[in-house]
């Protein structure tokens, strides 16, 4: 008798000592699994809590040729138009892994990614973004329970940082009850940006070796005979791809039910910032994604929730795009969603064959930009519970290329694009903190204008020669006003000779000093392009000549005092450490340091310059003041229409320069460079567009930057 109890008691106690005794040994002798091809290929659509939680088994499905589909509770069981049934039929050089289940939102979506590091660097990733996640309640309880990964979650707190995202992510594990113990005291620390102690790494490495053991022993076990299926739902697909045949395949009808079996999409939700920490996790790991967002098939839904999904996809495709993720297929609009999914939640065979060909286009032929704009803004309440969000059109998306691009030029800039006298994008500061920056050659144009002004009042005409001024100047009985506008006089300063004076006394005396530097070379330069500021520095002396008045007071009461400018100075009346001015930086080799740094330019030597390139590089500006000049001169109250139409005419046409402007087919352009400064000015053909960047560091890089900006004053041209 007892020996039957004992028995009994074997049986039934048996496998949970052996299971233990299985588990001590996995702890205490890890060993590095391999799955075999078959398993993993059962894996990838298996869709399991087991596959979901695990780590060993995806790190080699992604290093070899998988490709992660995440939010794939929205695809059905395995039907013949299914993405991962079409991979194996027409075997593509890809393969789905399905990354998801019924209630599996962002925060466990970003919780799977911890565990694969270098395995999705670079890698490409598929997202069906459902709007249904974006609920009020966000991330639910019991379906994080069923999928949380504690081998994730010690990964994930090993290498937290004290990064926005990661303090976020921090903060909201913590409201998940699973979430216990030294797990919980760990986050605890990383939510308040703390790091963690030496005793309680200690005690996660050795959580995440037992764990990572496991994981090794126990993934793969118990999947489903998914092989069976996939090789079943390939029977009735046509023998090769035909878009045709598989339309046809599409449109039998399927049985439907649409019942509702959600909660309503809505535009306040912690998903919205639970969703931002996986964009942070793809942009962290450089990777390309394809969003699809499904349609909503939900014919007996109140109009309120239709509009309100609309809404729900426009705030997601706007946080998408405004960060660079701009490779999006919306489905929401589709005609006929009845058609598209067969019940409320999954994709049916239109939606599948619809998925199908962007996937396919999308990693055939990868968009590889890798750069992304990621902005803290979308971790907070405010943007979670925002419901007034601007439509995303063509325009606004460009606004965001442009602004991706601004920050890929890696200058300590400021820049501004103004559309009609409308400010669309400033990267600078706002008004009453803004800074000034030495435009340098870009205040040709303004001393241009100046010039056609006093054309226009008959005290000056472009035919005029330089010798009813300045006889004193070799050439000067050819040299016309119109060839210094356009810098065809000839006129040079003498080899090895600078601009002005060494130390300024006045304009008069700094004009005197150049006539004795000046050549004229009427056989190589006369009549040709020939780039100098002497010509403008000329055209100073005669503006103050013909209006009785220095170019500086001219330049004043013209510019400053008219448009009320409030930061714009001449170089020489600016205290660089009162006044709000960008002190102007080169880079430079210092010893002791690896790189060239930064170092301030020589202030007085810089005022010098400015004094002697007068009306050709003494002026500092903000963007925004330098924006409104360029609308002033270019617009119909300072000009006259034919005085702004000679401003577009190069007397040379393998030149196209002309009154401070390079102008071309693409539009007016203009550049300064000197003392620690860059300044880049673009204009679209029709002057409505303004392109402006700023900085303060030369980095040597100036002849490589200007076509770079030409290429983003393309895109502005398209706002």
């Amino acid at each position: 008798m007892k020996k039957n109890k004992g028995s009994k008691l074997w049986l039934s106690l048996g496998p949970v000592l052996i299971a233990c005794l299985l588990v001590l040994l996995a702890s205490q002798f890890p060993i590095k699994r391999h799955f075999s091809r078959t398993v993993i290929a059962e894996a990838a659509t298996a869709k399991t809590p087991a596959v979901l939680k695990g780590v060993r088994l995806k790190q080699e499905a992604f290093a070899n040729n998988y490709v992660p589909f995440y939010g794939t509770s929205e695809l059905p069981q395995l039907t013949p138009l299914h993405p991962s049934v079409l991979a194996v039929k027409y075997q593509r050089t890809y393969r789905p892994f399905l990354l998801g289940g019924d209630g599996c939102q962002s925060l466990l979506q970003f919780m799977g990614m911890e565990g694969l590091g270098h395995q999705l660097q670079h890698k490409s990733a598929v997202v069906i973004l459902s709007p249904k996640w974006f609920t009020r309640q966000g991330q639910g309880q019991q379906t994080f329970a069923k999928y949380y990964s504690p081998l994730a979650m010690t990964l994930f707190l090993l290498h937290a940082k004290t990064s926005v995202s990661d303090r976020y992510a921090a903060s909201r594990l913590l409201q998940m009850s699973a979430v216990k113990g030294l797990t919980r005291s760990a986050l605890q620390q990383v939510a308040k940006g703390q790091a963690l102690s030496s005793w309680e790494k200690f005690l996660l490495a050795r959580r995440q070796r037992t764990l990572t053991s496991l994981d090794n022993y126990f993934s793969g076990n118990h999947l489903a005979q998914q092989q069976v299926l996939l090789t079943r739902a390939q029977r009735s697909l046509p023998d090769n791809y035909s878009t045709s045949a598989l339309s046809k395949l599409a449109a039998r009808k399927t049985s439907h039910d649409t019942a509702s079996t959600v909660t309503w999409s809505d535009l306040k939700s912690p998903e919205y910032g639970d969703f931002e920490l996986l964009l942070h996790a793809f942009a962290k790991r450089k990777m390309v994604v394809q969003f699809v967002i499904p349609p909503m098939n939900e014919p007996n839904a109140p109009q309120l929730a239709k509009t309100m999904y609309q809404q729900v996809v426009n705030k997601l495709k706007f946080q998408l795009y405004s960060q660079g993720f701009d490779q999006v297929a919306d489905f929401s609009k589709v005609a006929k969603p009845a058609l598209f999914m067969t019940d409320s939640n999954h994709l049916g065979g239109q939606g599948l064959l619809a998925l199908d060909h962007v996937v396919y286009h999308f990693i055939q032929h990868p968009k590889r930009h890798h750069r992304y704009n990621l902005k803290r803004h979308y971790f907070t309440k405010k943007w979670q519970k925002r419901t007034h969000v601007k439509q995303v059109n063509q325009s606004l998306k460009r606004q965001w290329q442009v602004q991706a691009k601004l920050k890929q030029l890696k200058l300590a800039h400021v820049s501004l694009v103004v559309k009609n006298g409308k400010t669309l994008i400033d990267m600078g500061q706002k008004p009453k903190t803004a800074k000034m920056y030495l435009i340098n050659s870009v205040q040709k144009s303004l001393t241009a204008a100046l010039v056609l002004k006093a054309v226009q009042e008959h005290k000056l005409q472009l035919t005029d020669a330089l010798s009813k001024f300045y006889p004193d100047v070799p050439g000067s009985k050819k040299i016309q006003i119109k060839d210094l506008l356009d810098m065809t006089s000839g006129l040079d300063i003498k080899a090895g000779s600078q601009l002005g004076t060494t130390k300024f006394v006045s304009d008069t005396a700094s004009l005197k000093e150049n006539i004795s530097k000046t050549v004229f070379n009427q056989v190589a330069t006369y009549g040709q392009f020939h780039y100098t500021s002497l010509n403008y520095v000329y055209l100073c002396g005669i503006l103050a000549k013909v209006t009785g008045q220095s170019y500086e007071s001219l330049f004043t009461k013209t510019y400053i005092q008219k448009l009320h400018l409030k930061r714009t100075a001449f170089m020489w009346h600016v205290n660089p450490k009162r006044d709000a001015v960008a002190v102007g930086q080169q880079m430079q080799t210092v010893a002791g340091h690896k790189h060239k740094i930064a170092q301030a330019v020589n202030w007085s030597q810089a005022v010098l310059d400015a004094h002697n390139a007068l009306g050709a590089g003494s002026v500092m500006m903000s963007t925004s003041d330098l924006a409104r000049v360029m609308q002033y001169i270019l617009g119909p109250k300072f000009l006259s229409s034919t005085m702004r139409g000679y401003m577009s005419q190069g007397k040379v046409a393998n030149a196209y320069y002309n009154c401070g402007f390079y102008n071309k087919p693409a539009g007016k352009a203009a550049n300064g460079a000197g003392d620690g400064y860059y300044t880049f000015l673009r204009i679209s053909p029709n002057n409505r567009r303004i392109l402006i960047i700023q900085t303060n560091v030369m980095n040597n890089k100036f002849s490589q930057l200007k076509p770079i900006i030409d290429n983003i004053m393309q895109l502005v041209n398209h706002i």
